[in-house]
């Protein structure tokens, strides 16, 4: 009886501990935020994985990071005065993220 209870409790920590490695996989994308028609850097575009609550904002330089569960998902750049870019996230092609180009709308 005590060996089927240490077997229970050695088959639970490992499902455990299966399941959170599982959930931290994560990707990160980084970059930055330029203006189409002078090339400046954009402060404050918001930056969201469509659906979720996974978001962050450029900062004074344009730069960003947003780490979030790695899956494929959509990525929204808005910001006032702008057209919305939406891309397509897939790890293939997640440095197709560094440089961002936004337009005036």
């Amino acid at each position: 009886m005590r060996i089927i209870k240490y077997l229970l409790l050695f088959t639970v920590s490992v499902l455990f501990a299966l399941v959170s490695h599982a959930q931290t996989k994560n990707a990160t994308i980084s970059g930055t935020v330029i203006d189409a028609d002078d090339g400046y850097p954009l402060v404050g575009v918001a930056v969201m994985i469509q659906g979720t609550p996974y978001g962050t904002v450029t900062d004074v330089d344009g730069k960003y990071e947003l780490t979030f569960p790695s899956k494929e998902c959509t990525v929204v750049f808005s910001c006032i005065g702008y057209d919305d870019l939406v891309k397509e996230y897939r790890i293939r092609n997640a440095s197709s993220f560094s440089n961002i180009v936004m337009k005036i709308n």
